[in-house]
């Protein structure tokens, strides 16, 4: 009997497991299943075929929502701030904000349940609909953006319409003709060039707003030209011309955001070609160096049946009918935790502006948020650089340096070629004492023109805003010369006047606004206007108005001085009644002027610290005394500073005793003190992200025990305890606080152990751990945008899954695949790591709350790679995640050109005699048939050669070293001298621009060329 009831209990045990297991697995099936069979996708909204509705995941947490059955057509409105969605039966619905008529007759706000607009419809684009009889209707548009009232009736536009494509501008319809025209658009106000109706293009198939594909699938974009069609300046009225360009070839699909009436700017464009392969172009909005932001296409992804062009990001759907996303469309867990920069670090250098790494590499640009890179300074470094306390010089292989002087949280760069002498700015003195001026090109190296001064005698150069060049001798005299601005057609420059003596006797110069002050050996401070003084004037309207001056306290940005007494001091300026630069000058009142304000400085002028020699620590805002007293400006009882017109707090008052350092944010009026046992303190007014005030109390409170380094900025802060341990509180709003989160933090909260070192930079942090793995995370310099942005197609997983990963779907060719990875069971974050198709193992970083993070070095050849993620416990048991596949593209950027065909479009750089060429605009480097073609302004500029254009022939001439070259137009015959020589690839002219084939040229002209593709540098040695 017991047997019998031992066995039923088995049994029922048994069973409850199993049906614990299919509820899981069931659910876990659900879940994932949720997340395929997408058809189309607008806004946060996706459709599936059988005609339901789900809403998306946008961000961490959320899941795959089905909302509505029966659609047969979602899409939104250009600033995506309302859905408009086609049912089954005809009716047209419209939901979400009513910013801009989009709610028809209807005038509320905003509203979640669906309004309907009209019945009978066929097919629907943005703010229009084309019904079953052939009509076209719109409503709604940019006209009622700022308006009160957003009512408005769908108005009747066109007739025989069998396509529709929305544009703020103009709506583009597709005939029964397959015609594609241009309508106006009544509620985007604006004229067509030519009456309400414009021919576009004949055999078009498709059309996406602006862009549109013809029956050979060719792909064109309209780019609109804007006109003031009314003489009126006080009125604006526009109208519109229509010129189409060639942008891809065997394109399947297309669509873009929007048709802006500038001319060669558009809205986000993409296009799907019959491989598979998405290109996406046109995403202004994107910082400089990401993907997409130009005018030509770029690939993307493979792989792509659908994909949606929103505000600066892409909603894609895959072959599998997965959703992934590009652009301004990312979750907050990518840039609020901490993200894996580099594990092979053991020094840092001013800040995180440089790194060291195991193998003697110094890298910087580490330090400047989640989508932080780094580029390498110099290897070997313990050969190449040599330190002091203040700067880096790094030797070059051909004898010149790279000088590096740090100041102020950041650094300033010199570069010396190896006859150079003295640096300043760009003005340079050689070793043969001739002074000489760098003038930078619109592309190509630097070009050096000769100043007329002897720089025998010089000891330091300084300049100011108005290309005056103000030389101090090693005598002490100081000397003017000034500058006049000459423009040039390659390059402006300047042109200086021989030096007139101002002053004997001086030790150094500052600038600040429109004046000049200087401070002589024996003390006495002068100042002048630095327009004040003329070529050919009489007058030396130099003021001295203060002695017993030691120096410039450059550490402050405010203007002050230390005397020869060790006082410290501040110059509180008056505000200048009138500005000389901007009226006529008379020798008198400049002279009577500049007394007057000088006289007002030295009568203004405010003794702030009493003895420098007796502080261990001092800023502009804080100074602590030998005997452990923090004084902070602005906690004593004067508290205004003029400094040029801008009010400042200027009194120090003591804060605590017993402090050993101190860092104040004043922006946020807050700080920090470290005192003699370890505790930190915190003091000052503390205020939300909202500006809700958490304390107002200014007065010191305990924070912590044990703590070895603090920083505070941007009012964020952050220490790090004896034990390692990384705590953080304070403003989170951009994701600075490394919790996963936007929210304030009020009181310190752990993210990370093992921590050496911690910087706080803007809006973002970088955490050195003592294993020498490197980690940052917040939005950094980035803050700029509204959104945070990913470079690489990013899937947003859907939460529920005890391994939680949002990857990326499609990576560069050359670039490492960052890896973040929550686990939701805390009985599996032993250990995590990511295995990958052919077996190698990555183990992950164990970050803040169960996440893990990573990388997958890059991979250099295109194709996909396949890997999971595995979990451990404590006994060695696993779980396991699904399989993802990243897809490794080449992130080619195509051009098209309706006459010589398609080509790759690189950015290239120069490297000449192995000097890198530093330009500031890249040229247009063409590749075709492994060939590759440079303008003709760079070629001159690279190969130092003099190139004329003829055109009557269409020809161009090249002349170097009495080597002459004439290469016609679409030619492969070129001319050397009395020569005829064949070359494999012609010249053309590409967007009215002549490209020449760069090793054909250069062979001829004798010098050698090498492509390093990895580098992507293009290295030319010139033959003289």
């Amino acid at each position: 009997m017991k047997k019998r009831i031992r066995m039923v209990n088995l049994l029922t045990l048994v069973a409850v497991v199993l049906a614990i297991i299919v509820t899981n697995v069931t659910n876990c099936c659900a879940a994932q299943s949720d997340a395929y069979g997408f058809i189309k996708v607008a806004g946060a909204i996706g459709l599936k075929s059988d005609g339901s509705l789900w809403s998306i995941p946008q961000d961490d947490g959320q899941k795959y929502s089905r909302i509505a059955d029966g659609y047969l057509d979602i899409d939104t409105d250009k600033y995506e701030h309302s859905y408009i969605a086609l049912k089954k039966d005809g009716t047209l619905w419209v939901w979400g904000k009513n910013s801009m008529g989009q709610f028809a007759l209807n005038n509320i706000k905003e509203s979640e349940k669906p309004i309907k607009i009209l019945d009978n419809v066929k097919a629907i684009s943005g703010l229009s609909a084309l019904k079953k009889d052939g009509s076209l209707w719109a409503w709604g548009g940019d006209v009622f953006y700022e308006k009160e009232s957003k009512v408005n009736k769908p108005v009747f536009l066109y007739g025989g319409v069998k396509s529709i494509a929305y544009g703020s501008n103009c709506i583009y319809v597709i005939d029964n003709k397959s015609t594609l025209y241009a309508i106006r658009n009544y509620y985007c106000g604006s004229e067509l060039s030519k009456g309400n109706k414009v021919k576009i293009a004949e055999n078009v198939k498709f059309a996406a707003n602006n862009c549109y594909i013809t029956n050979d699938n060719k792909l064109w974009e309209i780019m609109l030209t804007q006109k003031d069609i009314d003489d009126n300046p006080s009125v604006i009225n526009y109208s519109y011309d229509f010129h189409p360009r060639l942008v891809l070839t065997n394109v399947v699909y297309t669509d873009s955001n929007d048709d802006t009436s500038f001319e060669e700017v558009n809205g986000t464009s993409c296009a799907i070609k019959d491989d598979g392969s998405l290109w996406v172009w046109n995403m202004h909005d994107m910082p400089y160096g990401t993907k997409c932001n130009s005018l030509l296409p770029q690939k993307l992804m493979t792989g792509i049946k659908y994909a949606k062009c929103g505000v600066d990001n892409v909603k894609i759907i895959k072959n599998d009918g997965s959703v992934c996303f590009y652009g301004f469309m990312c979750p907050k867990s990518i840039y609020s935790i901490p993200k894996l920069l580099d594990r092979n670090i053991i020094k840092v250098y001013d800040d995180f502006s440089w790194v060291l790494t195991k193998d003697d590499t110094l890298i910087g640009g580490l330090f400047s948020g989640y989508e932080s890179k780094g580029s390498i300074v110099c290897k070997d470094a313990s050969k190449n650089v040599k330190w002091d306390s203040s700067s880096a010089v790094i030797n070059k292989p051909d004898g010149g340096k790279i000088e590096y002087t740090f100041e102020n949280g950041g650094f300033y760069v010199k570069e010396y070629d190896f006859d150079f002498k003295k640096r300043f700015g760009e003005i340079i003195i050689k070793n043969d004492n001739t002074m000489w001026e760098e003038v930078h090109q619109e592309f190509g190296g630097p070009i050096y023109k000769k100043i007329d001064i002897d720089g025998s005698n010089i000891k330091w150069i300084y300049s100011n805003f108005d290309y005056n060049m103000y030389i101090l001798n090693n005598d002490a005299t100081l000397w003017v010369s000034f500058g006049k601005y000459i423009p040039d057609e390659d390059a402006g420059s300047v042109e200086y006047q021989p030096p007139v003596k101002l002053l004997d006797d001086v030790k150094d110069l500052e600038f600040k606004n429109n004046h000049t002050f200087a401070i002589t050996n024996s003390g006495d401070l002068y100042g002048w206007n630095y327009r004040s003084y003329f070529p050919g004037m009489n007058i030396k309207p130099v003021k001295k108005f203060m002695n017993g001056v030691d120096s410039f306290d450059r550490k402050t940005e405010i203007f002050d001085i230390i005397k020869k007494d060790k006082s410290h001091w501040n110059l509180r300026l008056p505000v200048m009644e009138n500005n000389v630069n901007d009226i006529e000058i008379d020798e008198n009142d400049v002279k009577k002027e500049n007394e007057d304000f000088y006289e007002k400085i030295a009568q203004n002028a405010y003794k702030d610290i009493d003895n420098m020699e007796g502080l261990i620590s001092y800023s502009q805002y804080y100074y602590i005394k030998e005997n452990g007293e923090l004084w902070v400006r602005g906690f004593g009882d004067i508290s205004s500073l003029s400094d040029f017109n801008q009010n400042v707090h200027l009194d120090f008052g003591k804060v605590m005793d017993n402090v050993v350092s101190a860092d104040h944010d004043a922006s946020h009026y807050r700080g920090l003190a470290l005192c003699k046992d370890g505790s930190l303190w915190e003091y000052g007014m503390v205020l939300t992200n909202e500006h809700i005030m958490v304390n107002q109390d200014i007065a010191p409170r305990k924070v912590m025990e044990d703590v070895k380094e603090f920083k505070i900025n941007c009012n964020s802060c952050a220490a790090v305890k004896k034990d390692g341990s990384l705590y953080v509180w304070g403003d989170n709003q951009l994701g600075q606080m490394g919790n996963g989160t936007t929210q304030f933090v009020e009181k310190p909260q752990k993210i990370l152990d093992n921590v050496d070192n911690i910087f706080i930079g803007y809006y973002s942090m970088t955490a050195l751990k003592k294993d020498g793995v490197l980690m940052g995370w917040g939005r950094g310099f980035y803050e700029i945008y509204q959104k945070a942005f990913v470079n690489n197609p990013i899937r947003i997983e859907a939460a529920g899954n005890k391994i939680y990963h949002t990857g990326y779907e499609a990576v560069g060719v050359g670039e490492d695949i960052d890896v973040q990875v929550k686990i939701n069971d805390a009985g599996y974050t032993k250990s995590v790591k990511l295995v990958l198709a052919g077996g190698q193992n990555i183990l992950l970083d164990k970050c803040y709350s169960g996440y893990f993070i990573g990388r997958i070095p890059e991979i250099k050849k295109a194709g996909s790679l396949k890997y999971h993620i595995v979990a451990s416990d404590d006994s060695g048991n696993e779980i396991k995640s699904k399989e993802y596949n990243i897809g490794i593209v080449k992130n080619d950027n195509v051009l098209m050109d309706s006459q010589n065909g398609e080509f790759i479009a690189k950015a290239f750089r120069f490297v000449i005699d192995g000097k890198k060429v530093v330009n500031e605009y890249s040229p247009l480097i063409l590749i075709k048939n492994g060939r590759t073609l440079v303008p003709v302004s760079a070629m001159a500029s690279l190969l130092k050669a003099e190139i004329k254009w003829d055109e009557a022939t269409k020809t161009v001439n090249i002349s170097k070293n009495e080597k002459n070259i004439s290469i016609r137009i679409g030619s492969r015959e070129v001319a050397v001298g009395k020569e005829k020589v064949n070359i494999d690839m012609p010249a053309i002219i590409v967007y009215n621009q002549t490209m020449l084939p760069l090793r054909s040229v250069c062979e001829l002209l004798g010098a050698e060329v090498s492509l390093d593709a990895e580098n992507q540098e293009i290295n030319i040695k010139l033959i003289n």
